[in-house]
C-alpha cells in the first residue's frame, strides 16, 4: 500500500516569540555581563577632553557674544536673512527694517548666553565626575601623566579658538565700520578691488594677472555672502574717477565711455564677484568628462616616461620644455578607474534625479534686473577692456617710469613665453642684468665709492 503525500499548504508558514518567551530564553545565558559595562581608561580619557572641549567653546562662545551685545553689534551668523519686499529704495523704512531685524538677534543673543551658562555648568559637572573616576581607575602617576597630554590638547583648542573668534570678531567689526551689514540698505558701499577702464585705441597697463569680465560673467556661481550694493555713482572721465557720496569710489575710468549708474553699481562688485546663475547640467556633465580624462592619464601614464629628441642646432618647443596642449584620449582599460568613474556616474545621476538633491542648489540671484541688463550691455562692448588696477595711488596722466605691458591670454601670449624662454639666458649674462630690488641691494653693497 503506497503512503500517501502531504498537501502543499497554499500560504506561508510563520512562527514567532511573545515576549514572555524571549524573556525567558535569554535568562538562560550564563556568565557575568559586567565586563561589558566596564569602561576603558582610555574611553574615559577621550570622554574627558570631549567634555572639557566642549566646557571651553561654551566659556568662549558666551564670552563673544556677551561683547557683541555689549558693542550692540550682530554677528554674521545671527544676521536675520529678511529683507524689505517693499519700499526697498525708502532710506527711512529700510533703517526702521534694520532695527526690528537688529532687536531680534539681539533678543537670540540673549537667549543663547543664558542658555550657554545653564549647559556650561551642566557640562562642568560632567567633566568633573569623569575625571573623578579616570583617577580612581589607576595609579597617580598613569593619571597625572593622562592628564598632561588632556590638558596640553585643551590649552592648543582653546588657542585655536580663541584665534578664530577674534578673526570673525575683527571682520564683523570691519561691516559695521564700513557699513556693510545688510547689502540691501540702499546708499551703503560695498568694498572691493579696483578697477581700471581704458579704452580699446590704448595701450592696456597692468602689472598683474588679467581677468575677463566676459569670462567672470560667463561663469555663474552661487553668489558670496557679504556683497552688498555700491553706493550711488556719477562718472568723471575728466579725473579718471567715479565719486559717490562716501568719496572716491573704487572704479577708476579712463576711457571716453560714459558709465551709467548701474553700470557702476556692477563695477564696484569686482572683477572676482561671481553672478549667480540656474544648475547647468551640461556643463557639470562637461567637468566631469574633463577630470575622468585627467585621471585616465594619470594611470595610463604612471609608469611610462616620455622622452622627446632636443633639438641643438635650431630652436625647438621642446628645448625649454614647452608643448601644445594634448588631445589624447587614454584607453579605457583600468578596471579600476573604470570602477571608480562608473561609480561617481552613478551618484552624480542619482544626485541629479533626486528633488532633494537638487533643492540644495536652488537659484538665489544676486543681482537686480537692471544690473544684470548693464552686465550684459558691459559684456558686449568690445571697445573698452577692463582690467585690475594697477599702482592707482600715482598720477593717472602721467605715470612715473614705463608702463609694464601685458598680453596675459592673448593671441600673442604663446610666442611671448617662447621668447621668454629663448632669451632669458642671454639677458642674465649682460653686465647692467638686475634680478629684482634683493638683487640690486646687494650688488650696492659691493660697490666702492
Amino acid at each position: 500500500m503506497s503512503q500517501s503525500t502531504p498537501p502543499l499548504s497554499s500560504q506561508a508558514e510563520i512562527f514567532a516569540y511573545t515576549e514572555v518567551e524571549a524573556a525567558s530564553i535569554a535568562t538562560l545565558a550564563k556568565g557575568s555581563r559586567d565586563f561589558l559595562h566596564a569602561s576603558h581608561p582610555e574611553t574615559r580619557r577621550r570622554d574627558l577632553e570631549r567634555a572639557l572641549k566642549k566646557s571651553v567653546a561654551l566659556e568662549l562662545h558666551g564670552c563673544t557674544l556677551a561683547e557683541y551685545y555689549r558693542l550692540k553689534r550682530i554677528p554674521r551668523g545671527l544676521r536675520v536673512h529678511l529683507r524689505p519686499t517693499i519700499f526697498s529704495e525708502n532710506l527711512e523704512y529700510c533703517k526702521k527694517f534694520e532695527g526690528i531685524l537688529n532687536k531680534c538677534s539681539l533678543d537670540i543673543i540673549t537667549l543663547t548666553i543664558e542658555t550657554i551658562q545653564k549647559e556650561l555648568a551642566t557640562v562642568t559637572e560632567q567633566a568633573r565626575n569623569i575625571e573623578l573616576q579616570l583617577s580612581q581607575a589607576g595609579s597617580q602617576e598613569d593619571f597625572a601623566t593622562t592628564k598632561a597630554l588632556i590638558e596640553k590638547s585643551i590649552q592648543q583648542y582653546r588657542q585655536e579658538t580663541e584665534d578664530r573668534k577674534r578673526f570673525k570678531f575683527l571682520r564683523d567689526a570691519e561691516d559695521y565700520a564700513g557699513g556693510n551689514i545688510y547689502r540691501w540698505i540702499p546708499g551703503r558701499p560695498h568694498p572691493t578691488s579696483a578697477i581700471s577702464l581704458r579704452g580699446s585705441d590704448q595701450r592696456v597697463v597692468h602689472s598683474g594677472g588679467q581677468r575677463s569680465l566676459k569670462r567672470r560673467g560667463a561663469r555663474g556661481t552661487r553668489h558670496r555672502s557679504g556683497y552688498s550694493r555700491s553706493s550711488q555713482t556719477t562718472a568723471d572721465t575728466h579725473s579718471g574717477r567715479s565719486e559717490t557720496k562716501e568719496g572716491t569710489s573704487l572704479v577708476i575710468n579712463i576711457s571716453n565711455k560714459v558709465l551709467s549708474e548701474s553700470d557702476l553699481y556692477v563695477l564696484q562688485k569686482g572683477l572676482s564677484f561671481c553672478p549667480s546663475t540656474k544648475f547647468d547640467t551640461f556643463a557639470l556633465d562637461i567637468d566631469l568628462q574633463r577630470f575622468f580624462r585627467l585621471i585616465r592619464l594619470k594611470v595610463h601614464f604612471a609608469d611610462k616616461r616620455v622622452e622627446g629628441e632636443v633639438q641643438t642646432q635650431s630652436l625647438s618647443m621642446k628645448q625649454f620644455g614647452l608643448r601644445k596642449k594634448s588631445q589624447y584620449l587614454p584607453p579605457t582599460s583600468s578596471h579600476p578607474v573604470e570602477t571608480v568613474i562608473n561609480f561617481i556616474s552613478r551618484d552624480i545621476n542619482h544626485w541629479m534625479q533626486d528633488s532633494k538633491g537638487l533643492r540644495t542648489m536652488r537659484y538665489t540671484n544676486n543681482m537686480t534686473n537692471a544690473e544684470r541688463k548693464s552686465l550684459d550691455i558691459l559684456m558686449k562692448d568690445e571697445t573698452v577692456v577692463y582690467k585690475p588696477a594697477d599702482k592707482v595711488h600715482k598720477d593717472q596722466q602721467s605715470p612715473p617710469g614705463r608702463p609694464i605691458v601685458a598680453g596675459v591670454n592673448s593671441v600673442l601670449a604663446p610666442l611671448a613665453i617662447f621668447l621668454d624662454k629663448v632669451l632669458a639666458p642671454f639677458v642674465s649674462l649682460g653686465k647692467s642684468y638686475v634680478k629684482d630690488t634683493s638683487h640690486f641691494l646687494r650688488s650696492l653693497q659691493n660697490v666702492d665709492l
